[in-house]
């Protein structure tokens, strides 16, 4: 009940603070969030994730904001079976509950200037197929991308990706490095991985957006 155990997240703050959550431990043995200085002194633990449809356990993300409040997602338990999205201080203080999400193992992205949260997430089971956006507070999720209605995509599922600063997300699942306009819209395949022996086959992480 004094520590976590099973590191699951961990994400560094501009300052170079760490912040983390475990999906074992803690005082309900759900898991909990903590952070720490980069040479891990100054360790802390910021909640105990307490699980039920209140709180969430499993976590699947976490994020720093530019406002520096750190964003996490969780896997919701109970009879829904959905995720959910949670907000705190840099401290653990204010830490709330922001609700479920219409989907499961939310994955947030980004967080915009404005606070707009940006995260994928799967589809009753199913590999990570939608991308949702939602209010600063948790609340209107909206689905603005469903990869398995998409005409045109290669596959069935949406990775991690990336905030190109030009009005489209770039990302990569599977076989497909893909763009698509923040609203949803304007999805298109940039290219698909053959293989050996002139190409790489699975790409499982974000691209990453160089200074040029």
């Amino acid at each position: 009940p004094k520590d976590g155990q099973l590191p699951a997240v961990l994400t560094a703050a501009p300052d170079g603070t760490l912040f983390g959550a475990t999906d074992g431990g803690g005082k309900y043995q759900m898991g909990m969030l903590f952070s720490c200085a980069a040479d891990g002194s100054n360790y802390k633990i910021l909640h105990n994730f307490a699980g039920g449809e209140t709180d969430g356990m499993r976590p699947t993300s976490i994020f720093v904001g530019p406002d520096g409040a750190v964003y996490g997602g969780l896997q919701v338990q109970g009879p829904s079976g959905k995720g959910c999205i949670y907000r705190c201080s840099p401290d653990g203080s204010d830490y709330k509950f922001l609700g479920a999400v219409p989907g499961d193992s939310p994955i947030i992205e980004s967080v915009e200037p404005d606070g707009t949260l940006c995260c994928i997430c799967g589809k009753s089971g199913k590999p990570v197929g939608l991308i949702l956006r939602l209010k600063p507070d948790g609340s209107d999720p909206q689905i603005v991308f469903d990869a398995t209605k998409a005409t045109g995509a290669v596959q069935t599922a949406i990775g991690r990706f990336t905030d190109g600063g030009d009005g489209y997300y770039y990302g990569a699942a599977g076989q497909t490095l893909f763009k698509v306009k923040k609203d949803g819209t304007g999805y298109s395949v940039l290219h698909k991985f053959v293989g050996a022996p002139t190409d790489g086959q699975y790409a499982d992480q974000a691209p990453i957006l160089a200074s040029d």
